[in-house]
């Protein structure tokens, strides 16, 4: 898990900063990250996953645990690799296709053997650039985890015939990007 934005791109958000606040920064930024990436159930930094084993699903279909898939994987059956690519028309003819964007990979003409820990994966996956929209909701839940602080336990505060009433949620818009960029993939290993 890594940071979703920079703490400069917090920082341009707020009214007053200096270097001292930085580590405050970053403890709510990190944990904003975790917290998004969590709801998500999806790593969005672009990472190596190396030997990573699954069983076989008796079906086409082998979900791979993180996505979208980066190049071409790495895919050992009991010990053996197996041809991987994107075009089943290419030779020599793959046994293994990948569809990236959903994190998949399929049997070309086969299914995966129904063996526990019968295949070893090594590949990337993520985004090398994390989208504007989860960079946005992070920034937000990490502007409100500050706010938190100077108001913890108040719902509102009134003053003189002034009333704020204190937002402890995310902007509707940042909870529907998060929602797109949710991953609701069933089979796809914890």
């Amino acid at each position: 898990m890594g940071l979703l934005t920079t703490i400069d791109k917090v920082k341009e958000f707020l009214t007053e900063t200096s270097d001292k606040d930085d580590l405050r920064l970053t403890a709510c930024l990190t944990r904003a990250s975790a917290i998004i990436e969590k709801y998500c159930r999806r790593t969005f930094l672009q990472t190596t996953y190396t030997g990573e084993m699954y069983d076989g699903t008796g079906t086409d279909v082998l979900t791979l645990r993180h996505f979208p898939i980066v190049g071409t994987p790495t895919v050992l059956e009991s010990g053996s690799a197996m041809v991987v690519g994107t075009d089943p028309a290419a030779s020599p003819t793959p046994e293994v296709l990948v569809y990236a964007t959903e994190g998949q990979l399929i049997r070309n003409f086969y299914t995966w053997l129904l063996y526990r820990n019968y295949y070893k994966v090594t590949y990337n996956a993520g985004f090398a650039a994390i989208p504007q929209e989860i960079v946005e909701a992070a920034i937000e839940m990490t502007l409100i985890m500050l706010k938190e602080k100077e108001r913890a336990g108040l719902a509102q505060h009134t003053t003189g015939a002034v009333t704020s009433t204190y937002i402890r949620t995310l902007p509707q818009a940042s909870q529907w990007a998060l929602d797109l960029h949710r991953d609701l993939t069933l089979g796809r290993a914890a």
